[in-house]
């Protein structure tokens, strides 16, 4: 294992840095819990191309974001990247990746600052300690909106490991748009919704069209879709008016 320079004087496990300081927040102190994370000490070097930092994540909808937080990660040592298998994903967030295991794994492996890419070896909130045990990373690299990091350190030290911890600020690639799997999944779910717009409505007009009229037109005088309309002409609301009035509305979920 490597000796890290600047933190090793009488610093603390979950003393960590941000790998380039920015802004005001380079002289502060941002709290977890019952610890402090320094934000002010340079990035560490590595005295021996030997030391092994850790990073984990589900990394699913990988992005720019995630290749720059690889890069920081990398200027201190050979990187270690252990994603969360797709299984522990959908037990933790009730909810599918978009790749699978071995895609996502692939991707990671093929960007060049990675040393060693994986799927994480155990399971729950602390699935890379497992992996860990294998590692024993001398660094336990995270992004500024990590959480429960006391509670992690507390995991290492059970397993006889004690990583610094480096929190790096989040940001995008210089030059490059900032991204978030969050916002990426909600645009997805709007451009699906846009593509799939017309054929729902298609789809509503054909099975609206196969009502009576008069069933349409009290569907029509029920919803109130036709409130705005004069009562001679709302008597007068044609078979296709009507269908499309009610098939715009089903569309909406009125």
């Amino acid at each position: 294992m490597c000796t890290l320079a600047a933190a090793a004087e009488g610093a603390q496990p979950w003393r960590g840095s941000v790998a380039k300081p920015f802004g005001e927040a380079a002289s502060s102190k941002l709290k977890r819990g019952r610890h402090q994370l320094e934000l002010t000490a340079p990035p560490l070097t590595a005295t021996s191309a030997n030391c092994a930092p850790q990073v984990s994540g589900c990394f699913d909808l990988l992005h720019n974001g995630h290749v720059e937080f690889f890069k920081e990660a990398s200027t201190h040592g050979d990187l270690y990247v252990r994603c969360g298998k797709a299984a522990n994903i959908k037990k933790l967030k009730n909810h599918d990746t978009m790749y699978s295991d071995e895609e996502r794994v692939y991707m990671i492996g093929a960007i060049g600052c990675v040393h060693d890419a994986g799927v994480s070896a155990g399971w729950g909130m602390f699935d890379y300690l497992e992996d860990a045990k294998l590692i024993k990373p001398d660094i336990y690299f995270v992004n500024e909106d990590a959480s429960q990091l006391d509670e992690r350190m507390d995991k290492f030290a059970s397993i006889g490991l004690s990583p610094k911890i480096v929190v790096a600020e989040r940001k995008p690639s210089e030059g490059l748009a900032g991204r978030s799997s969050t916002d990426m999944k909600g645009r997805l779910k709007e451009m699906v919704l846009e593509q799939e717009a017309p054929k729902q409505l298609e789809r509503l007009t054909a099975a609206v069209g196969k009502l009576s009229s008069a069933t349409k037109r009290a569907c029509v005088e029920e919803l109130g879709l036709a409130s705005d309309k004069p009562a001679a002409k709302k008597a007068k609301l044609s078979d296709k008016a009507m269908t499309e009035m009610l098939a715009s509305a089903l569309q909406k979920g009125q």
